[in-house]
């Protein structure tokens, strides 16, 4: 029942989505058959928050001052992890704050 709770807060937050990052001016395609891929698109999708070549599986959302504050259960290069990881909507995306540091991320424009 947890994880069902978990997408809830997600979806009703409104991290879902599909964005790029700010400041790459490298060739985002914004597809979501792409997802987390280099070139692709990072995102929310389904309780999963994909990065370039990661992904975290949030759990556990609390509301902060800045955000949303989730219990990422993480893969990158194989190797499991876990980290806190709040998400921040913004005027034109999503800023993403976890150990390694903060993200922007801005939303792909819709098809």
């Amino acid at each position: 029942m947890t994880g069902l709770t978990s997408i809830s807060a997600a979806a009703q937050t409104g991290y879902e989505g599909l964005f790029f990052p700010k400041g790459d001016n490298g060739p985002w395609n914004c597809q979501a058959s792409s997802l987390g891929e280099y070139g692709g698109s990072l995102g929310v999708e389904d309780n999963i928050l994909y990065g370039t070549e990661w992904t975290c599986e949030l759990k556990d959302p609390r509301q902060t001052n800045s955000g949303t504050e989730f219990i990422g259960d993480c893969h990158a290069e194989g190797a499991p992890y876990r980290d806190i990881i709040t998400l921040e909507r913004t005027q034109n995306g999503l800023r993403v704050k976890y150990d390694a540091g903060t993200s922007e991320w801005l939303q792909c424009p819709s098809s």
